[in-house]
């Protein structure tokens, strides 16, 4: 994990996250930077629509597997769902 503050923008971010090879917002999200993730969202609301986050299978994806309840329940609030396809299983 790369965490900055928690009231780290996301620009404070983008260093960081593309000397790792990673995307500002998702390492947000990664770091479950909930109050910096929201502020994004609101000004950027299509962030969480994102499918093709974590090579395809989704924003809420690395939230998931890390247990972190209240970042999936902030970005589904922002629209993010399970994509009807992932790089997993190719089904719908």
């Amino acid at each position: 994990m790369h965490t900055l503050t928690r009231s780290a923008s996301l620009t404070d971010y983008e260093h960081v996250a593309r000397s790792v090879g990673l995307d500002p917002f998702r390492m947000l999200v990664n770091d479950n930077a909930l109050a910096d993730v929201e502020r994004e969202l609101q000004a950027h609301p299509e962030l969480a629509l994102n499918e093709r986050a974590y090579w395809s299978e989704g924003i809420l994806n690395g939230p998931a597997s890390s247990g972190h309840h209240e970042m999936i329940d902030l970005l589904m609030r922002y629209g993010a769902r399970v994509p009807d396809v992932t790089k997993a299983d190719g089904r719908a």
